[in-house]
């Protein structure tokens, strides 16, 4: 399981590197690991338990909705 998650994180990154190259240029690679570690490292303030697993997926939904409903700009 470790190498098979190991490789989607790799995949990950570098589509997630792709992705963002437009918007952020040379910069994108930096930009991604601080956005990485803030993201992992941001776990930790969540308690443990039930009401930190609430928060988490509370957190995640309302990211996921406010990230598609931000007016902006399509790239293309």
């Amino acid at each position: 399981m470790i190498p098979a998650m190991s490789l989607a994180g790799v995949c990950v990154f570098i589509c997630g590197i792709l992705a963002m190259w437009p918007v952020w240029g040379f910069l994108t690679p930096i930009y991604m690991i601080i956005i990485f570690f803030g993201a992992t490292f941001s776990m930790i303030f969540l308690p443990s338990g039930n009401l930190g697993n609430l928060l988490f997926w509370v957190g995640f939904i309302a990211a996921s909705y406010i990230s598609h409903t931000l007016p902006h700009d399509p790239v293309w």
